[in-house]
């Protein structure tokens, strides 16, 4: 403690003295001071800086001609939790104790990161957005607040994208005419890493539906717009010589396999 105001004292004849109460106010490391008080434990009658304390002597009793007043002090604690939300490189939760009320907290410049995401913010347990290097002001009863990463795919539009159960992001794009499963595949491996011919699955994944006749449910008015009619092809999941299609004609779009088919499209995905 420091920054304590000086012993007052006063000779006088009269019955009681009244003092007035410095303003000069201690300081605490990681407290507030909150008043002064004529009991050790905060029990007894509260004074601030400017107040009178009047002292009344007893002659019987010497003591009762000197007081002593007591500091009190508020301490604070503050929380922030970070949520990566399927991210991560969040920044560190953090628990501040500080006799600051209001207290200012920045959050840090570095941002969390996701594979095929961009982080665009943070949403605020408290309602609000906020950004890296953004203050936040915390003050009771406000005392902490969640943030919670927001992600943006970083998906090419252009081509199309789905999201899997994971979480990952699916390019997509037709790149070719093709009359063959081999030269279908190939298109999409000479692509360069991480494009491949779309297994069934992932063609259903990318439809979003539960069944492959579609033809009220997005995505398949769009994916006609995109694509165009044909019959694509997709990866040999099974049975060597069969390999299933995607037919995209203009009523619905599902799925078959070659011997019903003659697939002529390729859609390479990664």
């Amino acid at each position: 403690v420091s920054n304590m105001p000086e012993t007052q004292s006063e000779d006088s004849m009269a019955g009681s003295v009244t003092f007035t109460i410095p303003d000069t106010i201690p300081t605490r490391t990681n407290y507030a001071f909150a008043s002064w008080n004529t009991e050790p434990d905060g029990s007894g009658t509260s004074y601030a800086p400017g107040d009178s304390y009047t002292i009344i002597a007893d002659d019987g009793d010497k003591t009762s001609r000197t007081k002593t007043l007591y500091a009190r002090w508020s301490q604070y604690t503050y929380t922030i939790t970070y949520n990566c939300n399927s991210g991560s490189n969040c920044p560190s939760n953090q628990t501040i104790v500080t006799g600051d009320n209001p207290y200012t907290y920045t959050i840090p410049s570095t941002a969390p990161t996701r594979t095929d995401y961009n982080f665009t913010n943070y949403t605020g347990s408290d309602g609000n957005t906020y950004n890296p290097d953004d203050a936040i002001s915390l003050s009771t009863p406000k005392t902490s607040v969640t943030l919670t990463a927001n992600w943006e795919s970083t998906c090419d539009t252009s081509y199309g994208c789905w999201t899997d159960s994971n979480g990952k992001v699916w390019t997509n794009t037709v790149v070719s005419s093709s009359t063959t499963w081999t030269n279908a595949a190939a298109v999409c491996t000479n692509l360069g890493a991480s494009w491949h011919l779309p297994s069934v699955d992932e063609f259903v994944a990318l439809l979003g539906v539960g069944r492959w006749e579609s033809t009220s449910l997005e995505p398949y008015p769009t994916l006609k717009t995109k694509w165009g009619t044909g019959i694509y092809w997709s990866s040999n999941q099974s049975i060597a010589n069969w390999a299933y299609c995607l037919n995209v004609n203009a009523n619905e779009a599902r799925m078959d396999d070659n011997r019903q088919e003659t697939p002529n499209k390729v859609v390479c995905t990664k």
